[in-house]
């Protein structure tokens, strides 16, 4: 197929003759192929593939994804066993792993976004979960550094927290592991056209198969690309938007989507501390950014749009325990004053 072009690479020599010498000895290899994607990112992909020598079992097999990228993706590891699958454009997270998954050969495979550094023996603790037959994905808490702490904090409370391990009803896209011949049972990503949300799906055909979700206890993995607070916001908002793009299509009104992004909202910021008031204004500005999003999904209603939004942000402020509203004084319209007598309008803390 012109729109993708696989090169093989060439025979080169052992890892590790090649870089600076590892701490962890390195002595197994298992029947696991790395599948990893970099769009304009080639430079995590490096550092990724990198990190492999330290690994306490080495993939047999190594595939990179180039999804359209503007400077095409070239092996500076010099690895063995590398493929390299190039796409003539842009396709998107769910077409991009679908073709990296479906030139796997070997019995197990290991999805890991560019971003994603995994320790030396994650890999080794997997492979005996995934190795069960009534387990169709593995994974395990998956920390943040985007070089804000408070975003760190909030994408931590709200997509890793601590105590979701074991049986799971979901696990994220950026790092999981499975069997090649159960992806292949569940159709993989064959019957999801949507660009994103590939990881819902994924995760949605595998239960219904009786197949069992499993998050690893006592590793963890850290996402480490660093961003703005606004591109902060649109990811997050990206991973939401697929369910709403479908209420959408059904013919939802604002009426019925905006009240069920609302609630999601409240329900996230439950697990965000309580008294640190800059990762609760990052709450906010998801709900702001959010709403907006999903206004602009029905061009149909552009006459009160403004009007529902500003309904439903007093609706859900006045429902208690008011996660972000107005504390008492507020609700009297009293004025809050600062020590040198500065109005203060933004975070109370009586």
């Amino acid at each position: 197929m012109a729109a993708l072009q696989a090169t093989a690479a060439q025979h080169r020599p052992e890892w590790g003759m090649m870089m600076p010498p590892c701490p962890h000895a390195v002595s197994k290899i298992a029947s696991l192929a790395l599948v990893t994607y970099t769009y304009n990112d080639h430079d995590l992909v490096d550092d990724l593939l990198s990190s492999v020598r330290c690994w306490s079992v080495r993939p047999k097999e190594i595939i990179v994804v180039d999804d359209g990228s503007r400077c095409r993706f070239t092996d500076k590891n010099q690895l063995q066993a590398l493929t390299i699958l190039r796409h003539d454009r842009n396709r998107g997270p769910t077409l991009a792993k679908a073709a990296g998954i479906r030139a796997v050969t070997s019995k197990f495979f290991l999805s890991v976004d560019a971003d994603v550094r995994l320790p030396p023996q994650w890999a080794e603790a997997c492979l005996p979960h995934v190795a069960e037959r009534e387990i169709g994905m593995v994974s395990s808490r998956v920390r943040h550094e985007t070089g804000s702490p408070a975003m760190d904090t909030y994408l931590d409370g709200l997509y890793a927290p601590k105590q979701e391990v074991g049986l799971v009803r979901f696990i994220p896209g950026p790092v999981f592991a499975m069997r090649k011949d159960t992806y292949d049972l569940v159709g993989g990503f064959a019957g999801h056209a949507a660009p994103r949300g590939e990881d819902t799906y994924l995760c949605q055909q595998l239960l219904r198969h009786g197949l069992r979700l499993y998050k690893m206890d006592g590793v963890e993995a850290c996402q480490q690309r660093k961003l703005t607070l606004v591109q902060c916001m649109k990811r997050c908002v990206s991973w939401d938007l697929p369910y709403f793009e479908k209420r959408s299509a059904k013919g939802d009104s604002l009426v019925d989507t905006l009240p069920a992004f609302f609630m999601k909202c409240r329900q996230r910021m439950a697990f965000l501390p309580p008294d640190d008031a800059v990762v609760r204004y990052i709450g906010i500005l998801f709900l702001v950014s959010g709403s907006l999003t999903i206004a602009g999904l029905n061009p149909a209603e552009p006459e009160g749009t403004a009007l529902r939004l500003a309904k439903f942000c007093r609706l859900l402020l006045a429902i208690p325990p008011y996660p972000w509203g107005p504390c008492e004084g507020h609700r009297q319209n009293r004025p809050h004053l600062t020590g040198d007598g500065r109005r203060r309008v933004l975070f109370c803390r009586h």
